[in-house]
């Protein structure tokens, strides 16, 4: 799913999405230009992410689940250019 389930919260949706792209944190930062605390701090409900950034978010999300081999390798390819190496590293990155 790529818009909000229903009562979710922003922190909680963003979270979602992250995992949902296989990224960390600092990965999943990098991608939307804000610093891994931001991150942090959304999915823990002390902060709320700017529309900007969700609507970023869901349309990766969004199009990385494309049937459109175009559109979903477009959308990897945005990904791996802006999340940077450490979006493929192991699971010691990812809390």
């Amino acid at each position: 799913m790529v818009g909000p389930a229903a009562n979710e919260e922003p922190g909680a949706e963003m979270r979602r999405l992250r995992e949902g792209l296989s990224l960390s944190r600092p990965a999943f930062a990098r991608l939307l230009g804000v610093s891994r605390q931001a991150v942090w701090n959304w999915e823990r409900g002390r902060r709320r992410p700017s529309t900007p950034c969700l609507r970023w978010a869901r349309y990766l999300s969004r199009n990385l689940a494309a049937e459109d081999e175009e559109q979903r390798e477009a959308a990897r390819q945005v990904v791996a250019e802006l999340a940077g190496a450490d979006s493929q590293q192991g699971e010691e990155e990812r809390r």
